[in-house]
């Protein structure tokens, strides 16, 4: 695939969750609007507040001198711009429970899947400001960078 700058886009996130599922990334159109159906609508994010990171959480030295990473730590923030009252509601209902996570940029067609994520939620409201809801996500040890996180493009036929 030739690079282009036609790649680089700003991308606004929808945030949807749903009760764990199992996963596969949806292979054609059809199968992208029945996955899709499956979450709920969180809201949207603050431009340039979503930061995911994965770094490696132990090593293990190999006889040859090198070293061998053994598992993944994961983190996920991010600012969710709210303007009902009933989002706190609704955030308080999933709060401290296992959810599959999705970021969908309606625009480019990202996706990224965060499967069996515990969300926390916090709450910052200044006046005269839009309030919003930062919410984080932390997972420890994990065996494979996929088990926290799966990044695909939204199938288009």
């Amino acid at each position: 695939m030739a690079r282009t700058l036609a790649n680089i886009q700003k991308r606004h996130y929808r945030v949807l969750h749903r009760t764990p599922e199992a996963y596969s990334e949806p292979a054609d159109a059809a199968a992208f609007a029945t996955f899709l159906a499956t979450f709920t609508e969180l809201g949207y994010c603050r431009d340039k507040t979503i930061k995911a990171t994965l770094e490696s959480s132990e090593q293990e030295p190999l006889d040859d001198g090198k070293k061998k990473h053994m598992g993944w730590n994961g983190h996920l923030e991010g600012i969710l711009i709210q303007s009902e009252v009933g989002d706190y509601t609704a955030y308080e209902t999933i709060e401290n429970i296992e959810q599959d996570i999705l970021f969908y940029s309606e625009v480019t067609g990202m996706c990224i899947f965060f499967p069996e994520a515990i969300l926390v939620f916090n709450e910052s409201i200044s006046s005269g400001d839009v309030e919003t809801i930062p919410f984080a996500y932390d997972a420890e040890d994990l065996a494979t960078k996929a088990a926290f996180r799966s990044r695909f493009e939204e199938p288009l036929v």
